[in-house]
């Protein structure tokens, strides 16, 4: 478990077979007991977002809260 009662995991899902750039799956879940203030969100354009508050530079994770982000992996 890391900071705040939170678990970052990611997942490279390899090279798109169109040339795209490689994509990279990340998820944030919170499981604390009290809300986590200031949390450092994973990059990358949001795909499932719940209990997720606040404002850019100060988020907010509700209990049970859970981020998805799916990123295009530019350079490498």
């Amino acid at each position: 478990m890391g900071k705040n009662d939170t678990l970052r995991v990611q997942w490279d899902l390899g090279p798109a077979a169109d040339g795209a750039p490689p994509l990279r799956l990340h998820m944030l879940a919170h499981f604390g007991a009290q809300p986590a203030e200031g949390m450092e969100m994973p990059p990358g354009e949001a795909i499932h977002s719940d209990g997720v508050g606040g404002h850019e530079g100060a988020r907010q994770l509700a209990r049970g809260a859970v981020l998805v982000t799916l990123e295009a992996v530019h350079g490498g």
